[in-house]
């Protein structure tokens, strides 16, 4: 995590790394500290079922998307052939843009049926009644609100920055947003290339 934020603006230089890494800790301790508590247990049930597998399955669905049809087979294999010397021959090509989306969208909508038909259930302590001392209940609305938003999170923002990609492309250039990382990217591949520009022009001078 403290690689990802050094890799992006979000913060400031000046701030010291010690200092930063200081505040994670302390973020990432208070956001524990539910965890922990007495009832704890329920909230690493619903953790356990709704952050890591379907977000997961919806991230790796977006990024095949993206490289298979976004961004194109054709020049992602000519790049995989640059790095690696082989090009992916036609079966590759077909699991990177039929199969794979679809089994991904298959295992999607699967789960996501069997979530809405079995929902998770949680064990509500009853006392001593019938030799158990819980019994399986639904989870509260806030609880799946919770849910909710562990879900979408994960790649909510996927949709969001394409549609900031394409905004100006609808309304106009007046409408372009350039985040500071994709700014400070363009900036640099322009300063590479005046500097390639201007080498050129003196080995032609000379």
């Amino acid at each position: 995590m403290m690689t990802a934020l050094d890799d992006t603006t979000l913060v400031p230089k000046k701030i010291p790394r010690p200092v930063v890494i200081a505040l994670f800790c302390a973020f990432s301790f208070l956001l524990g500290l539910p965890f922990g508590m007495q009832n704890g247990q329920y909230l690493v049930d619903l953790f356990d079922n709704f952050s890591a597998n379907f977000p997961l399955m919806m991230v790796a669905f977006f990024e095949v998307i993206s490289v298979a049809w976004v961004y194109g087979i054709n020049r992602f294999c000519a790049d995989f052939e640059e790095m690696t010397g082989y090009y992916p021959n036609i079966i590759w090509r077909i699991m990177f843009v039929a199969v794979t989306p679809l089994s991904l969208a298959a295992i999607l909508i699967y789960s996501l049926v069997d979530q809405l038909r079995s929902p998770i259930l949680y064990g509500k302590f009853v006392g001593c009644v019938a030799d158990s001392w819980t019994e399986d209940v639904d989870y509260p609305p806030w609880a799946w609100g919770l849910a909710a938003i562990l879900v979408f999170s994960s790649f909510l923002f996927i949709p969001i920055l394409a549609f900031m990609a394409f905004l100006p492309r609808i309304l106009g250039p007046q409408f372009e947003i350039r985040l500071p990382l994709v700014a400070a990217h363009e900036e640099e591949e322009a300063a590479k290339k005046r500097f390639e520009m201007t080498q050129h022009y003196t080995n032609c001078a000379a």
